[in-house]
């Protein structure tokens, strides 16, 4: 069955290990962001004061509530560089081509697919500005957002949602 959620209905999970301890809570999703949809990478885990990033490939089980882990998971430094869909995506501005605004991000969908957790889109919300010119836009009606050196396009999935 394929997993479908959210980005702030994931934040605040609880990231169990193989052995049901708790291992810290879901702060944010490392993504490989040379796709049109991105691929999670890894999760950042907050623990109390630290944050740590697990790979992917440790997560045995998906959750709004609870996200498992593999036994032998080996939590390690967050990257400078990572692309964190939070940080970088959630609530930031971007400009939507097609209706020739700037609106703001609210919310990243994911979606497993093939075993892998994607961003399919997102949830966007109207931005005080709209600086954006008519003159701006590409001629494929695409939106992209992100912090600089990084996009993410902006798509309508199959739940309906832009």
């Amino acid at each position: 069955m394929a997993f479908h959620a959210d980005l702030a209905e994931m934040l605040g999970a609880r990231v169990l290990g193989a052995d049901g301890r708790l291992v810290g809570r879901l702060a944010d999703l490392a993504a490989d962001c040379d796709d049109p949809h991105p691929t999670v990478m890894g999760l950042v885990v907050r623990r109390r004061w630290a944050r740590a990033l697990v790979p992917v490939e440790a997560v045995a089980e998906w959750g709004t509530r609870e996200i498992h882990l593999l036994a032998g998971a080996a939590p390690g430094p967050v990257p400078d560089a990572a692309a964190l869909l939070r940080r970088d995506v959630l609530d930031t501005q971007i400009v939507d081509f097609r209706e020739r605004h700037v609106t703001r991000v609210s919310d990243v969908m994911l979606e497993s697919q093939r075993g892998r957790l994607k961003v399919v889109g997102v949830d966007v919300g109207a931005a005080p500005s709209r600086a954006a010119s008519a003159s701006a836009a590409p001629r494929d009606g695409s939106a992209s957002a992100g912090s600089p050196g990084r996009s993410f396009t902006h798509s309508t999935t199959a739940r309906g949602r832009s």
